[in-house]
């Protein structure tokens, strides 16, 4: 039983070690005969060369199932980090003045508490893969909001347009009105919101 164990603690080998593994086993069936002989081990190679090609075909073979699983859930992310940019253009005033907030603040993390309209705008972000929720809680009821660095990245090459979108018409004092409310509820002063945005 103690040879099964040595077998899967085998199989359990990094993948660049089990790749290195088969890369000599090859290697070593493919010498021509005159350099096995130069080196002596000509008839070790001839014994072996079956066994050789197995160990190298299925270090190989669990190699490339080994990195499987990795590839793919790279492909699930570039995926879903492409479906998160095609969002830019189809959010609402609140979540570009949320947006907007952020990339004039430079701040990728901000800490909203979980009822206010700030934390249930940066929430609907989160479900379009434009913000992630904290696990930890800061303070009583409040989560830190994080923009992820690939969406923070694409945000920067567009801050002009995304600021421009908030605006939607309005003058920048208002704008700036918008940004002191978010001011203070970022701060955690008050949970409250007097008006029907912030």
């Amino acid at each position: 039983m103690s040879w099964l164990q040595s077998v899967l603690k085998w199989i359990q080998l990094k993948p660049r070690f089990l790749f290195g593994m088969a890369v000599c086993c090859f290697f070593l069936v493919s010498l021509p005969d005159i350099v096995t002989e130069w080196a002596g081990i000509r008839q070790v190679v001839d014994s072996a060369r079956g066994w050789l090609f197995i160990v190298g075909t299925v270090s190989a073979v669990f190699a490339f199932l080994q990195l499987v699983p990795p590839i793919l859930m790279n492909v699930r992310v570039v995926r879903s980090q492409r479906a998160a940019a095609r969002r830019l253009d189809t959010l609402s005033q609140e979540e570009l003045e949320l947006l907007a907030y952020c990339l004039t603040r430079n701040r990728q993390t901000l800490v909203l508490s979980l009822g206010s309209q700030a934390g249930n705008v940066a929430s609907g972000l989160s479900q379009k893969g434009l913000m992630e929720v904290g696990t930890e809680l800061q303070h009583v009821l409040a989560v830190p909001h994080t923009v992820p660095d690939f969406a923070w990245k694409r945000l920067k090459k567009r801050q002009h347009a995304i600021v421009e979108k908030a605006r939607a018409g309005r003058d920048l004092k208002e704008l700036g009105r918008v940004f002191q409310r978010l001011d203070y509820l970022v701060s955690g002063r008050d949970g409250s919101l007097p008006s029907t945005r912030w």
